[in-house]
C-alpha cells in the first residue's frame, strides 16, 4: 500500500489555520489529512497513488491558505481549500490528478 501519510509534514504552516468555515457556516478544526487523502484518493482513481506526491501538494495548498489568510485574516472555506486544491494540481503540472478531484467534487456537489 506505500508508505504512511506523514502527519507532521507542513506543521509550522498548518498551525497558522486553526479553523475552517464548512459549508453550514460552522466553524470547525482544521484537519491537513484531508487534504492529503482526498489527493492521494483521486490520484488513486486515474494511477498509482503516491503518499509523498499527496504530501508535497498538500504543504503547497497549505502555503497558499496561509498566504491568503495573512491577506484577508479571515478563515478558509471549504470550498476555497478545494479550489486552491485544484489550482495547485494545475500548477504542478498534475492535470490527470486535477481532472479527477474536479470530476469527485462535481459528483459530491450533485450528491448534496
Amino acid at each position: 500500500m506505500g508508505k504512511p501519510i506523514d502527519s507532521t509534514r507542513g506543521s509550522e504552516v498548518s498551525d497558522a489555520i486553526r479553523q475552517i468555515r464548512k459549508r453550514n457556516g460552522k466553524l470547525t478544526t482544521f484537519d491537513p489529512e484531508k487534504i492529503r487523502n482526498a489527493v492521494y484518493r483521486a490520484h488513486a482513481s486515474i494511477d498509482k497513488p503516491d503518499h509523498e506526491l499527496a504530501g508535497s501538494v498538500c504543504d503547497r495548498v497549505i502555503e497558499r491558505i496561509k498566504r491568503d489568510l495573512d491577506a484577508r485574516h479571515e478563515h478558509p472555506t471549504v470550498e476555497a481549500i478545494q479550489d486552491v486544491v485544484e489550482t495547485t494540481l494545475i500548477d504542478m503540472k498534475l492535470g490527470a490528478i486535477a481532472k479527477a478531484y474536479i470530476v469527485y467534487r462535481m459528483e459530491r456537489r450533485k450528491i448534496r
